[in-house]
């Protein structure tokens, strides 16, 4: 009993903890979601309102951020030395690949069914998969 209550310790406060985490998710994450905003107006703009090629290149764009980003700084202290870089890519291309699909399906759905504004649509969709993201990074790149 008292080595469950250690890990659960150390899961809510120690250096790997979700109180430490978070914050530096959300921070990381923000910054993501800008770069992936911008790089969604842009295409947006340049393709002549193809949203779904504006939103596939801006979510490409995303996941190398993200990557970088949270490999590097949110996880850091989480992710070990000796941990194969292309195994963690490999593992997070394929769960980027899934978030594609959800994306593109929230795109379709809030623009083609529901006749909301492209903008609107991908504020929705970065939203809902960034909720779910946290835990599965966690996963990732321990």
């Amino acid at each position: 009993m008292s080595k469950i209550l250690v890990d659960i310790k150390n899961f809510l406060l120690g250096e790997k903890s979700i109180a430490i985490q978070a914050p530096v998710f959300i921070l990381m994450g923000l910054s993501v979601a800008a770069i992936q905003f911008a790089a969604f107006a842009a295409v947006l703009f340049l393709s002549g309102n193809r949203y779904f090629i504006s939103s596939a290149v801006a979510f490409g764009v995303a996941v190398l951020s993200s990557f970088m980003l949270q490999r590097h700084i949110t996880f850091s202290k989480q992710t070990p030395r000796n941990i194969d870089k292309k195994h963690s890519f490999s593992l997070f291309l394929a769960y980027s690949f899934v978030n594609l699909s959800v994306n593109q399906a929230i795109m379709y759905t809030g623009v083609d069914i529901l006749q909301m504004n492209a903008f609107h649509a991908q504020l929705v969709s970065m939203t809902f998969l960034a909720t779910t993201n946290f835990v599965v990074y966690r996963f990732i790149f321990s």
